[in-house]
C-alpha cells in the first residue's frame, strides 16, 4: 500500500555514526545489503536526526521499510530508535 513519510525523528546512543536505510518496498521485497535503498538517512554518533517534511512528504507508491546499519548500503545492524511520521 501507498505511504507518505511527513518526517521523523531518529536517535542514536551509540558512539559511532549510524545510517537508516529507507526503501520503497514492502518488507519482503528487501534484503538489507543487498537491495539498494531509496535514499539514507545519517544519524550522528550520540546524536539524532529530526525532520519534518511538510504538508507533501516523501511518497513510497510500494510500501515503506527501514534499516538501521553501520554503513550506508551495508547490512551490519546498528542500534537506533527510529519514529516515523506516515499516513
Amino acid at each position: 500500500a501507498p505511504v507518505t513519510l511527513f518526517g521523523y525523528h531518529i536517535l542514536n546512543n551509540t558512539a559511532a555514526i549510524a545510517y537508516v536505510q529507507v526503501f520503497d518496498k514492502l518488507s519482503a521485497n528487501v534484503t538489507v545489503g543487498t537491495t539498494v535503498p531509496d535514499y539514507v538517512i545519517p544519524v550522528p554518533a550520540n546524536g539524532g536526526a529530526v525532520m519534518a517534511m511538510g504538508r507533501t512528504g516523501s511518497k513510497h507508491a510500494n510500501g515503506m521499510s527501514v534499516a538501521c546499519t553501520t554503513t550506508r548500503t551495508g547490512s551490519v545492524a546498528a542500534v537506533c530508535d527510529v519514529l516515523f511520521w506516515t499516513n
